[in-house]
C-alpha cells in the first residue's frame, strides 16, 4: 500500500470547531469577563442568580469550514496517506455501567458548542466519519489500528491514547509523531490508574497527582510492580474491602479496547496482570 492509513479523532472536532466559532461574556456587576476563571479570580464567591452570560455565535458554515481545516492540517502532516477514516461517540457507552464511585462524565455540565449536530452532521456526510454505540470513539480507533498497526496513524490529541504499545499518533496541536513504546504506554496506563481523569471524572487515588505519581511510578518498572504500586495507594485511599473494587472499576474505564473480540463483552476488557492475594 502506498501510504499511511489515518485514523481520526473526530470527538474533537465537534467541540474545538464547535467553540472557535462562538464566543461567550459574561457580566457580573456591570462588569464584563471573557471566561468564568476571569470572573472567580475578581469575584471567588460571585452570585450566579446575579451572573449574566451572552454568548455570540457565528454561522454553521463556518465551523463546517474549520472542521474541514482541521481534517486537512491532519492527512497533510501525516502524508503520504491511501486512506482515512474518523470516529465519532455515539449512545450507550458501557462505562456509564461500570463507573459507581463518581458518575462518568458527570462532572461535564458546560453545554456543547451550539454547532455541535451540524459539525457531526457533516463528518458523516462528506468526510468518512462512523457513529459508534456502545463504545467511544477511542476504542474504535484502536481496535481498526490493530488491523494494519505497521501503516496506521491515528491523529488525537487525546492523552488516553497513549496507553497503548506501538501505537503511531499524531498530535496536531503540538505537531508531534510518536510511536509508543511498550515501557511509555504501560508507565502512562497504570500513572493514570492513580491519578485519575478529571476530563471524565475518574477518581484515581485521592491526593495523588501527577507529581506524587512520578514518584511512586518509574518508567521501565516490570508491569506487575506498578501494578503492586497502585495497589498498596488503593489499599491506604479505599480501605481493604474496597481497594481491589475500585482499582478494577477505575481500570475498566481507563483501558481502551484493543480489538474486535473484546466488543462482544468490553466491561471485562481489561484484565489485570496480577491480582493481590485474596481477591477473586
Amino acid at each position: 500500500m502506498n501510504g499511511r492509513i489515518v485514523l481520526v479523532d473526530f470527538d474533537i472536532y465537534c467541540y474545538a470547531a464547535g467553540f472557535s466559532c462562538q464566543k461567550t461574556t459574561y457580566i457580573y456587576n456591570d462588569e464584563e469577563f471573557p471566561t468564568k476563571t476571569a470572573l472567580k479570580e475578581k469575584y471567588p464567591s460571585y452570585d450566579p442568580e446575579e451572573l449574566r452570560a451572552f454568548t455570540q455565535v457565528e454561522p454553521a458554515s463556518h465551523a463546517i469550514q474549520c472542521a474541514r481545516m482541521m481534517l486537512q492540517g491532519v492527512l497533510d502532516a501525516c502524508a503520504p496517506v491511501a486512506s482515512y477514516k474518523g470516529y465519532l461517540t455515539g449512545p450507550g457507552n458501557f462505562r456509564y455501567d461500570v463507573a459507581t464511585i463518581q458518575p462518568y462524565k458527570g462532572n461535564r455540565t458546560q453545554p456543547k458548542p451550539v454547532h455541535f449536530e451540524a459539525i457531526r452532521d457533516f463528518l458523516i456526510r462528506e468526510c468518512n466519519a462512523e457513529l459508534v454505540e456502545g463504545v467511544e470513539a477511542d476504542d474504535m480507533l484502536i481496535i481498526e489500528w490493530s488491523k494494519n498497526p505497521h501503516n496506521t496513524v491515528v491523529a488525537s490529541i487525546d492523552k488516553d491514547l497513549a496507553q497503548v504499545p506501538g501505537l503511531t499518533l499524531y498530535n496536531w496541536k503540538h505537531k508531534t509523531l510518536h510511536t509508543l513504546t511498550e515501557e511509555e504506554a504501560t508507565y502512562n496506563f497504570y500513572k493514570q490508574l492513580l491519578t485519575g481523569d478529571d476530563t471524565d471524572n475518574i477518581p484515581g487515588v485521592s491526593g495523588i497527582g501527577d507529581g506524587t505519581a512520578k514518584k511512586l511510578l518509574k518508567m521501565g518498572m516490570p508491569e506487575t510492580l506498578m501494578m503492586t504500586v497502585c495497589y498498596s495507594q488503593y489499599l491506604k485511599a479505599y480501605g481493604k474491602e474496597k481497594a481491589w473494587s475500585a482499582l478494577e472499576e477505575n481500570a475498566k474505564l481507563l483501558y481502551l479496547l484493543r480489538n474486535e473480540e473484546q466488543l462482544a463483552n468490553p466491561k471485562n476488557a481489561w484484565q489485570p496482570c496480577i491480582k493481590p492475594d485474596g481477591v477473586l
